[in-house]
């Protein structure tokens, strides 16, 4: 049976589902004096776009790789219901759209030290917060054969912190034994890293660069140069894709890049004329703050481009951006009875 939502936009529980805490609205979490440990000193915070978002805080999201991260305040508010049996709506806001499954909040809850029984873990999370453990999240990096893995990566970060997540990430990565034999399909916790760089000071992200690239020409060196291991670790350690890919698309690799891209913005313009809903891309709100006005314009007025099933993330990600193309946007969508859409109407409209 679907949810229903109230009319502040907040969703109900399902009949029987306990829910005690509230959802808040995607847009109306921020990162209040700072959210990651860098603060900022964090290097993409030299990105900052002024005026790009309707807050400070969005400004300062977007500079550090929005919509590409989970934030510690979405954490603290759905820890309980991570930690019970009751069902839950933990939002994320990566591109690929949607809210966390159960899969992937059981994937993070064997990362904290004497969480085994599955009945003590809601009381766990009721006082100090248990202490994560650095081997089950490297084991979890090593044997990245479930979706979500960027996700997952984002959540460790939220919940531990970025320099960490990134030397445990590195560490495992670091002692893969034969790179021709590792079981990635769609190699997704390397392609959350030039984002977690971003929310690091330029002195670790130099160094972090360094074992990044020493880990790539151990792909290559070892035969695995054309795998999608070789180049996702390509962008993260060296900020750019090894070769256009022939299919191209800008939110493929733009995104990534690390100085950005001076042309992004045309060429998203120009892809987005040819693109069709049939084509079920990704979208990725990063694309216009890379982009600028022309990019944000393009994003905005071709929803109606992107597959019916990207509109709610579609919509979590616009709310953050002060741009005239954006109302425009949120008022299609709210005919087409889109719920996120209509509560942004109220709020920012």
């Amino acid at each position: 049976m679907a949810r229903k939502r109230t009319a502040k936009g907040k969703r109900e529980p399902q009949s029987g589902a306990k829910l005690p805490l509230t959802v808040p609205r995607p847009w109306s979490v921020g990162c209040v004096g700072g959210a990651f440990e860098a603060g900022d000193a964090a290097y993409g915070m030299r990105f900052l776009r002024r005026g790009f978002g309707y807050t400070d805080d969005d400004d300062r999201l977007f500079a550090l790789g929005f919509p590409h991260l989970v934030l510690p305040a979405d954490v603290a508010v759905n820890l309980e219901r991570l930690a019970s049996k009751d069902t839950f709506h933990l939002r994320y806001y990566p591109w690929r759209g949607g809210v966390w499954s159960r899969a992937l909040m059981e994937r993070i809850l064997p990362c904290y030290d004497d969480l085994s029984d599955p009945d003590t873990r809601a009381a766990a999370f009721t006082g100090e917060a248990p202490k994560l453990s650095f081997e089950a999240i490297a084991n979890q990096v090593a044997s990245d054969d479930l979706p979500y893995g960027d996700v997952f990566l984002y959540m460790v970060e939220a919940l531990w912190g970025t320099s960490r997540t990134l030397q445990c990430a590195l560490a495992a990565w670091e002692d893969v034994e034969d790179w021709r034999e590792y079981p990635w399909e769609d190699v997704e916790m390397a392609a959350a890293v030039p984002f977690l760089l971003l929310r690091v000071t330029a002195g670790d992200r130099k160094r972090f660069r360094a074992r990044l690239k020493k880990i790539h020409e151990r792909i290559v060196g070892q035969g695995a140069g054309d795998t999608r291991a070789a180049a996702a670790f390509h962008i993260a350690a060296f900020g750019k894709p090894a070769k256009v890919e022939d299919e191209f698309r800008p939110w493929r690799t733009d995104c990534y890049r690390d100085p950005p891209d001076s042309d992004v913005g045309a060429r998203l313009v120009e892809e987005m004329g040819k693109l069709r809903p049939a084509d079920r891309a990704k979208f990725d709100g990063r694309l216009a703050f890379l982009g600028g006005d022309a990019a944000t314009a393009a994003l905005a007025d071709g929803h109606a481009r992107f597959h019916k099933t990207w509109h709610s993330s579609l919509v979590e990600q616009l709310a953050r951006i002060r741009h005239p193309a954006i109302k425009k946007a949120m008022t299609e969508l709210a005919a087409k009875k889109n719920a996120d859409a209509k509560a942004w109407l109220e709020d920012r409209g």
